[in-house]
């Protein structure tokens, strides 16, 4: 293919390609990775993308460091709870390896006893993991949905009066 300067490709390899490099390159271990909004810029199909990077190159294939992400975004939540459930069904289910892995490679599973989320709001932390279904909340980033569907709800009964599906 053709070669082009970062600085003329889109604003989401802007933003990804730096930290993918960066990370690859580094082998220390017991290193922090401070990740902030490693969404911008990206599709949700490049967010759950960029996630499993960061679980694989920087916590797997490094193990003793840590990684610190700041994130406003649904996607990268799912994610992580994705990550981790692969984790816990193997846990509660070890005849399923092969399946699992087939749909969460291993060096991406997270373990919820090492995985912290708050959120953040004047002034004030509060954790956001659900310990007894063993993932983070998604309320904690998707507080708009509900508001979102009740809306288009609503406006879907305005257009479709006589209509009892809706």
């Amino acid at each position: 293919g053709t070669q082009k300067a970062l600085s003329e490709s889109d604003a989401s390899y802007q933003a990804a390609v730096p930290m993918i490099v960066s990370m690859s390159h580094c082998q220390k271990t017991n290193t922090t990775f401070i990740i902030e909004l490693p969404e911008l810029c990206l599709s949700s199909t490049q967010q759950k993308a960029i996630i499993e990077h960061i679980v694989q190159t920087c916590l797997h294939n490094h193990p003793g460091n840590k990684v610190i992400i700041s994130t406003e975004s649904c996607y990268v939540t799912a994610t992580i709870n994705n990550l981790i459930a692969a984790t816990e069904a193997y846990n509660k289910q070890p005849d399923k390896l092969d399946l699992i892995r087939g749909l969460v490679p291993m060096k991406q599973w997270l373990n919820i006893s090492e995985v912290s989320a708050h959120e953040f709001e004047k002034g004030t932390a509060t954790k956001v993991i659900n310990r007894d279904e063993e993932m983070i909340l998604e309320a904690a980033t998707d507080a708009a949905s509900g508001s979102i569907n009740d809306t288009f709800s609503e406006l879907i009964k305005i257009r479709y009066p006589d209509d009892d599906e809706y």
